[in-house]
């Protein structure tokens, strides 16, 4: 059998998650070089160590004695391969070994060095498609070198393994840090900070220790190790030039997220002492950047975000300086970072007014792997642009929503993103936004959709604002599958022209009607008169129509400000009136007429109740009973108490109540003023004198129509 040339370690215990996963991704290299794989179970009960026999070489049992350092060391003292390389059970390789294999292929490489570093890259997010952070870890040495294991916690190599070979293209994946700094990593950063704190007892002026408590407290004792670390290195305690960076990256960027008053004296601290470090440029620069970007000051954004994204593509091409990162993890160098900051440097580009520039940078964002959270911003920049600065952005859009619905992705990725553009886009179709763009000369934003007409419900609609014929119009609204992702200034602007709504051949249920009426008079002001307008002619015999005015009508009730000084008395009254005779009509379509008596009223919902009542009410005006108008309301009242702001305004609006409500003496003291007014003209200084006396403000809302007395003065 042909001696090992890598052994791979690894230790576990109850891993059931993720072992198999690890294990199954080391498959290329052993397939690429003759390998061995070395596994330690510590003690596991939830069927890892099954998984383990699968696929193990050398499976051992170690009992777990509160030591990492002790576990490796018995794998590695099982190992016989030229190199070793220690593996964790929650990490998986990538699938690019190309790097890792050539150098162990190639012995005048290896012989050149002992040791070797790969990249740790560790997610922050369960989903594994956002942000994560990037190590540099030292986890592969040539067993010659005699290399042991110390440290409880934080294991690490005993000795300085000559010059360290850096595999900056060979990633290993690791989840275990996912909300680390969350409930979920609460017990894992408490078990670390009680060790901390013992081996800084000992070591006041570690900064590597300090380091790693900065990155495992929280709150203000995590600002105090920042400011204590801050001073070290200004005093250059030992190893300040290797801990200093990513120190200082820490501090500006808790002073950044925190808005603390350290930030530019940070800042400029770290600029200044360490220029060329990865943790300045990169995530330092990238604190300024948000820094900058958040304060609206574009001036200063666009350089410092140009600077982040020219340091990244280095780290990214050039691995310029990835021994920086052996020290700590580079935060700021994910995709999804990366995407951020060009859509906002897009944004700066904007309001700088360099269209062309922000233009250019939203075209090297790809949408088929652009994040959900990013997909509205993008979107709105593709707006602003298409609107305000000449460009004619609309082949950008058709371009994006291509990508945004590749095939490759997953068809709950693409709901959501569709979800997120029409969540943009919704904005530029109310009236009153495109108003507003036609007084500053600005093109219409939702024309940047029209690409999208008959692909998605967003095209649809912008077509619809750009027609006026009814025909047309309806031929467009036939052709939806779901009205809800038609924004509803579109289909307002399709009613307001004559369109017929529901289509005889798009029959909509009760909750889909009562779903878009409601959305539908959002828009008050604009709605209001169309359903009132369209309550006269509502006919019963059409049962899609007549339910749908109904669904208007019933949403303009619950809509109405009936307290609000926006209240309209004429309005409000036709309202209610085209409520009540709606319900009359469309309750003995729903209920057999033994129901619809008074007295078993009780089996009805509340709000069917109180249309009945309603209805009752206005009937009973209309015959001249104003006292029994006010019994049907207090009792539709009772059954409903959601409505007492429209039965108040009824009381307060309707004539014939304020006529019973106002005593015989008081009509008589009025009519006795209105003579005496009558004598004189109205800029008599007598006039103004009677108005201030005591008579004239008993009576005063009689003569002017002002506000009648409220509700709660009507008689039992």
């Amino acid at each position: 059998m042909q001696k090992p040339v890598l052994s791979i370690g690894i230790i576990f215990k109850n891993e059931i998650r993720c072992l198999e996963r690890c294990v199954k991704s080391l498959q290329p290299v052993r397939d690429a070089v003759p390998c061995e794989l070395v596994m330690a179970d510590t003690g596991s009960d939830d069927g890892s160590r099954e998984i383990a026999e699968r696929y193990a070489d050398i499976l051992i049992d170690f009992p777990w004695i509160n030591d990492f350092s002790a576990a490796r060391n018995a794998v590695l003292d099982r190992c016989s391969g030229t190199w070793h390389l220690a593996v964790d059970a929650d990490e998986w390789l990538d699938e690019d070994v190309s790097q890792l294999t050539d150098f162990l292929r190639s012995p005048e490489i290896g012989q050149k060095y002992s040791s070797c570093a790969l990249i740790i890259r560790n997610y922050t997010s369960a989903d594994l498609k956002g942000d994560y952070s990037d190590f540099l870890g030292a986890r592969m040495f040539r067993r010659s070198a005699g290399v042991r294991y110390e440290g409880a916690i934080h294991e690490h190599w005993n000795r300085e393994v000559g010059t360290l070979y850096g595999l900056g293209k060979t990633v290993l994946h690791h989840d275990g840090y996912v909300d680390f700094n969350g409930e979920r990593g609460k017990a894992k950063r408490e078990r670390n900070m009680e060790l901390l704190r013992k081996r800084l007892e000992d070591s006041p002026k570690n900064l590597m220790l300090l380091l790693q408590c900065i990155e495992s407290a929280a709150g203000e004792e995590q600002e105090r190790f920042i400011r204590r670390a801050i001073a070290g290195i200004q005093e250059k305690w030992d190893t300040w030039e290797q801990a200093g960076p990513p120190i200082y990256r820490h501090a500006v960027n808790i002073a950044q997220a925190r808005s603390m008053p350290e930030f530019d004296e940070w800042r400029e601290q770290a600029q200044t002492l360490f220029p060329d470090s990865l943790f300045i440029r990169v995530d330092v620069g990238y604190a300024v950047f948000m820094r900058h970007a958040e304060k609206k000051e574009y001036a200063q954004a666009i350089p410092a975000g140009e600077n982040y994204l020219e340091a990244l593509s280095g780290y990214r091409t050039t691995y310029d300086r990835i021994a920086d990162i052996a020290y700590s993890s580079l935060m700021f160098v994910s995709a999804f970072r990366e995407e951020q900051v060009r859509i906002l440097l897009a944004d700066a580009y904007f309001f700088d007014k360099q269209f062309e520039k922000s233009k250019e940078m939203l075209a090297t964002i790809d949408g088929g792997g652009i994040s959900v959270s990013n997909v509205k911003n993008y979107t709105g920049i593709l707006m602003n642009l298409h609107g305000q600065s000449g460009l004619d952005m609309r082949d950008a859009l058709s371009e994006f929503w291509t990508q945004l619905n590749a095939e490759q992705l997953e068809e709950k990725d693409r709901t959501a993103r569709r979800n997120e553009l029409y969540a943009a886009a919704v904005r530029a179709f109310p009236r009153a936004y495109r108003e507003a763009e036609d007084e500053k000369g600005f093109r219409h934003g939702y024309t940047l959709f029209l690409p999208l007409k008959g692909q998605c419900g967003i095209g649809d609609a912008a077509e619809l604002l750009e027609t006026s014929e009814a025909g047309r119009l309806e031929a467009i609204l036939s052709r939806q599958e779901d009205f809800a992702l038609l924004p509803a200034a579109a289909i307002a602007h399709a009613l307001e022209y004559g369109a017929r709504f529901p289509l005889p051949d798009k029959p909509l249920s009760i909750e889909a009607m009562d779903s878009l009426a409601a959305r539908l008079l959002q828009d008050r002001e604009r709605l209001l008169p169309l359903t009132l307008h369209t309550a006269q002619s509502a006919d019963p015999e059409d049962w899609q129509g007549f339910c749908w005015v109904r669904g208007l009508v019933m949403a303009a009730v619950h809509a109405y400000p009936w307290r609000s000084e926006e209240q309209d008395e004429e309005q409000g009254m036709a309202l209610a009136r085209a409520f009540a005779k709606l319900e009359e009509a469309f309750l003995p379509m729903c209920y057999s007429a033994g129901v619809l008596v008074e007295e078993r009223l009780f089996v009805l919902p509340p709000m069917h109740r109180f249309g009945w009542y309603c209805a009752q009410a206005f009937g009973a005006l209309e015959r001249g009973g104003a006292a029994e108008y006010v019994r049907l309301l207090r009792a539709g009242l009772d059954t409903c108490k959601d409505m007492k702001p429209m039965v108040e305004f009824l009381a307060d609006h309707t004539a014939e109540v304020q006529r019973l409500l106002t005593p015989p003496e008081l009509k008589a003291l009025a009519d006795q003023v209105r003579v005496i007014l009558a004598r004189f003209s109205p800029d008599d200084p007598a006039v103004a004198a009677l108005k201030q006396s005591e008579a004239y403000q008993k009576v005063a809302h009689l003569i002017e129509g002002a506000a009648a007395p409220v509700w709660g003065g009507l008689p039992q």
